[in-house]
């Protein structure tokens, strides 16, 4: 079900949306369907990039540490 939903989001993305805010930990649905990524931390928003950016070459300590969590599972 979680993967026809991913599916059916790239299609849209791609075919009629020029912006659809997203909240998601995963990453991979985040790496291939954004154009831009915001990390948020306790409300505020910590970095804005490229996911190519954001998941190569953060900036950020918090978002750094986010990631390395996340990646590994």
């Amino acid at each position: 079900m979680l993967m026809k939903l991913e599916a059916y989001c790239r299609l849209w993305v791609t075919s009629y949306v020029t912006l659809l805010p997203a909240k998601t930990r995963r990453m991979g649905f985040a790496r291939a369907a954004a154009n831009r990524v915001i990390f948020i931390d306790e409300g505020q928003i910590v970095e804005e990039s490229t996911p190519e950016d954001m998941f190569a070459s953060s900036t950020n300590k918090r978002t750094k540490l986010f990631l390395s969590r996340v990646l590994q599972i």
